[in-house]
């Protein structure tokens, strides 16, 4: 076994790493870290639950089971311990999944006491909306990108934090708000969409929400700056309970972990499922009560309707 070096959380669930590298040193100063929800490191007790362990060499060789993940392979295609950190994020999901919790691609802010969702593909607006009801009315951040969700023995979800950062397209930002092109490079021969920014939402005067809080709406948004009206109506299809039924597992089902490495990220080692019919029992609860009782809407426009329908409709009683 390796010397114990660290543990690493993210809200609610923690990973106890061995390596004889240095994790903690670079865990704290590295740009990743971002991408985890909530994340913090430190060297403290071990948790004992989880853990990860690194052993540098030549074997190559990656195993998984739902509490321990053993890799061995070359330092130099660890990413200066990007690659590792990643890997431990599905034994992180199955434990937010034995509480209640999952990790959800959306963002969320919050309005006085209630939590607000914003669920829709890459690309639909998510993160132009949620900088704008902060901007503009004044609405605190809790989740940006990923987002975590828990629901099990409540009357209704709740949104206990997330990532906080914005990672913005210079395309999104040119057509939604053309304000934030002041972070962007000044000249840049790279496509607009391809080009992304990691915004702080210290810097832009944007509030960060650190209480747990009960969500009060969910809203499918597309922003659509060649739409000239508003589009806004509670949804039900097929389409969007398949969307959501992906969304909600992408993360236990490693759909989004792969192991990467190199200079080039190429793909290394296999990373299992760690899903149980457990976990997707009552993922599909958490659908069902999303659509039948809380209620999803769509809404789709430019983002100034969008952003001001939405907030008329968290001020009204009935989503």
């Amino acid at each position: 076994m390796q010397p114990y070096v660290c543990t690493v959380r993210s809200g609610l669930v923690a990973i106890d790493f061995f390596s004889s590298k240095n994790l903690l040193h670079i865990f704290s100063r590295s740009k990743y870290s971002l991408f985890i929800p909530e994340f913090s490191c430190m060297r403290d007790s071990p948790d004992g639950r989880s853990r990860l362990v690194y052993t540098e060499g030549n074997a190559r060789t990656l195993q998984y089971s739902p509490y321990k993940v053993a890799v061995s392979f070359p330092w130099s295609e660890m990413r200066d311990g990007e690659t590792i950190l990643y890997l431990a994020y599905p034994l992180m999901e199955r434990q937010r999944q034995e509480r209640g919790y999952l990790t959800a691609h959306a963002a969320a802010f919050s309005l006085g006491d209630a939590a607000y969702l914003l669920l829709g593909k890459e690309g639909a607006g998510k993160t132009s909306t949620v900088i704008d009801m902060c901007q503009r009315f004044g609405a605190k951040l809790i989740a940006n990108d990923l987002c975590i969700i828990g629901w099990r023995k409540r009357a209704f979800p709740v949104v206990q934090g997330g990532t906080k950062f914005f990672f913005l397209r210079r395309e999104s930002a040119k057509r939604t708000l053309p304000v934030l092109l002041k972070y962007f490079k000044q000249k840049s021969d790279e496509d607009p969409w391809l080009e992304k920014a990691i915004l702080c939402p210290k810097e832009m005067g944007i509030e960060i929400e650190t209480r747990e809080l009960q969500v009060s709406g969910v809203f499918l948004v597309h922003v659509d700056e060649t739409k000239r009206a508003l589009f806004s109506r509670r949804i039900d299809n097929l389409t969007t309970r398949l969307y959501l039924n992906e969304n909600f597992s992408r993360y236990i089902r490693t759909t989004s972990t792969t192991m990467l490495g190199g200079d080039r990220y190429e793909l290394l080692g296999y990373v299992p499922p760690l899903d149980t019919r457990q976990f997707y029992q009552w993922r599909q609860a958490l659908i069902g009560h999303l659509f039948n009782v809380q209620g999803i809407r769509y809404v789709s426009g430019s983002l100034s309707l969008v952003v001001q329908e939405i907030q008329r409709l968290c001020s009204a009683t009935d989503l």
